[in-house]
């Protein structure tokens, strides 16, 4: 009976043991298991007629890195070839993914990653990056993942933050020099001329690229030579006190400064001799004529010391003194007055030399003098010599020529100049004047109330 029961159990295990024998056992695994699957897992036992497949998937935030069957780098599809001969193996191995955030900065600044290391970043963690200026610079630029950002106040600290990681990312920033400037537009002046050189200065970071003037008040019509430097000529229009002031321009950045006050006195107040007689009598009546006149509306008007001379109390302005700065100028134009009769104070205020010009009249009276006829009649009936005119009682006669009348030398002569005939008719100036002239009356007869001996020419021009 026990020999019955051994030989039964013999016959299992044959029967088990050829059973094993004829098919594949394959163990499957993933490393580690908290980054990926392999399907089927485990150990698992295959027929000659049935594929040992194996399938591999990484979980989010892992890579797959290999497949190894026996030991040995395989690539998909992953099949395990038919042999019973050993215990085969299938090991899918995956990495965790990590991330970095790689920063970038010029001089002037930094960026600083909070909230753990800038490498070796674990998928979902969280990172601040903190970019900020240094002393004296601002952000010029910065671009987040390479997209261009506009912080709202680039001379302040930017932060920017990465939530959830997944991937890696960039901050790159360049800086620049906060713009400063101290501008001056140069010291207060005063002058006694129309124009006047400025200096302005500038202490800027970065170095001031243009530069401007301007004339913030004062008399209109003000303006400047090279303006665009800082050495510019201010010209001024009239008298008064200009305000000016220079603006800079640093990177786009405008700087102005503080207002420079030009005062323009009429033109000898401030020489030492107008000096002495200003500080008496700045209220006085000739000073404040002078001071309204063309003279000393004029850049190169006479100052009170030019025409004033001697111990106080000064002594009177004489004509001398306006024929030394007027001769040459009386030289070279037709004057209305005998200058070797009558001097300039004849007919001209001393310290206000245009008042009441238009009004002058002769002074003093035209004398008589004989009449002549015209050239001609001479030529015909006198040789060339000059023929007086005759008018018989009925008024008839010939008409006199004022250029034989006017024209001896000797009557219009100033410093050595002959003012006759061809220059007083150069200017017309009886014509200028009004002057009435003789003219024939309706009958045809003299008539001695019609001004003689002024002429019957018009303006005293002609051979008339």
């Amino acid at each position: 009976m026990v020999k019955s029961i051994a030989a039964a159990l013999t016959a299992l295990l044959l029967v088990a043991s050829s059973g094993y024998a004829a098919n594949m056992q394959v163990n499957a695994s993933a490393v580690p298991v908290s980054g990926g699957t392999i399907t089927p897992s485990g150990i698992k036992f295959y027929s000659a007629a049935q594929p040992a497949s194996y399938s591999v998937a990484p979980k989010p935030g892992w890579t797959l890195t290999k497949v190894q069957i026996d030991g040995t780098v395989a690539v998909a599809p992953y099949t395990v070839p038919f042999d019973t001969s050993k215990i085969h193996t299938v090991q899918a191995n995956y990495t965790q993914n990590l991330y970095s955030i790689n920063t970038t900065t010029g001089a002037g600044g930094s960026a600083m990653v909070t909230g753990g290391g800038k490498t070796n970043i674990q998928p979902g963690a969280t990172r601040n990056v903190v970019v900020a200026p240094a002393t004296g610079y601002q952000l010029d630029t910065l671009a987040v993942d390479s997209i261009p950002v506009a912080p709202a106040d680039p001379k302040v600290a930017y932060t920017t933050t990465f939530s959830a990681i997944s991937a890696s990312h960039t901050v790159n920033a360049t800086f620049k020099v906060i713009p400063s400037a101290t501008v001056s537009a140069g010291t207060n002046q005063t002058i006694g001329t129309l124009s006047t050189a400025l200096t302005g200065s500038v202490t800027s970071k970065p170095a001031a690229s243009a530069f401007l003037w301007a004339v913030t008040s004062g008399p209109a019509g003000a303006s400047f030579i090279n303006g665009a430097t800082l050495t510019p000529t201010f010209v001024a229009t009239a008298v008064g006190t200009y305000s000016v002031t220079l603006r800079v321009t640093v990177s786009g950045v405008s700087f102005t400064s503080a207002p420079a006050t030009i005062t323009v006195v009429y033109p000898g107040v401030i020489s030492a001799g107008s000096k002495d007689c200003i500080t008496c009598h700045s209220g006085a009546t000739p000073v404040v004529e002078y001071r309204t006149s063309g003279h000393a509306k004029s850049v190169s008007g006479p100052s009170c010391a030019r025409c004033h001379s001697g111990s106080h109390p000064v002594v009177t302005v004489t004509s001398a003194a306006c024929e030394s700065c007027h001769a040459a100028k009386l030289s070279t134009t037709t004057h209305p007055a005998d200058l070797t009769a009558m001097k300039c104070l004849g007919c001209h205020d001393s310290h206000d030399p245009a008042a009441g010009i238009a009004n002058l009249g002769p002074a003093p009276a035209h004398p008589a003098v004989t009449l002549y006829t015209y050239e001609e009649v001479g030529m015909q009936m006198a040789g060339g010599a000059k023929v007086p005119v005759k008018v018989d009682a009925s008024g008839k006669g010939m008409p006199y020529s004022p250029k034989q009348t006017c024209g001896t030398a000797g009557c219009h002569v100033k410093n050595g100049v002959d003012y006759t005939y061809d220059k007083i008719s150069d200017h017309a100036f009886h014509s200028s004047q009004g002057r009435p002239e003789y003219v024939d009356s309706a009958d045809g007869k003299f008539d001695a109330t019609k001004n003689k001996p002024w002429g019957q020419s018009t303006a005293m021009v002609g051979k008339w």
